[in-house]
């Protein structure tokens, strides 16, 4: 009989990332997840019960290692919301899978359209902005909706590969826009969200 190999939960998360890093969210299975580890799927099944679960915590694993890398500071950007941006068309450029998982999944666009203000680390990436300080966090989240809708089409660009300065053209684009997106919330433009 081959020797029993011990899998613990961390190898599980850390494999099941691994995984969706490479290959998308599609792609997570207890057999994938059990190749990654070089045993069978028992071990997996004996440290999560179901896939589901496996899933959601890999997902949750993920989210952290999203809001690491979005909260790093950003060289040469003129402000922190404007790193925070910057560094969200970065993790779609270079984990386009870990992208698409969090920001474009896990429930960020129900949220938006709900009016739900963003997660508190992007506030206070907002509130350290001087351009944003005195807003409240309903323009805030205003705000913050606005630019996530036009970074997603920026994040396309940077998937569909164009040429090889396309980071510093989206660089340009959102700090225009971001701009343009302020001076219609201090204006009174912007449009109010109304949950659906």
């Amino acid at each position: 009989m081959p020797p029993k190999i011990t899998v613990t939960k961390e190898q599980v998360l850390e494999a099941g990332l691994d995984l969706l890093r490479r290959e998308g969210l599609r792609a997570l299975s207890a057999r994938k997840v059990a190749q990654v580890l070089g045993c069978s799927t028992r071990p997996v099944y004996r440290v999560f019960t179901s896939m589901e679960d496996l899933k959601k915590e890999v997902l949750l694993r993920a989210s952290s290692e999203v809001e690491m890398l979005l909260s790093r500071d950003c060289a040469g950007a003129e402000s922190p919301f404007l790193a925070l941006g910057l560094n969200s068309l970065r993790l779609a450029r270079d984990e386009p899978h870990l992208y698409r998982a969090v920001i474009q999944g896990g429930g960020v666009l129900q949220d938006l359209q709900q009016g739900r203000p963003p997660p508190e680390f992007i506030l206070e990436r907002m509130r350290a902005d001087p351009l944003l300080a005195a807003l409240s966090d309903e323009q805030l989240t205003r705000i913050n909706t606005l630019m996530w809708f036009f970074s997603q089409g920026l994040a396309t660009l940077l998937f569909s590969e164009l040429e090889e300065d396309s980071m510093a053209l989206a660089e340009k684009y959102l700090g225009l826009a971001g701009r343009a997106v302020l001076e219609q919330e201090l204006m009174g433009r912007c449009p109010s969200h109304e949950p659906r």
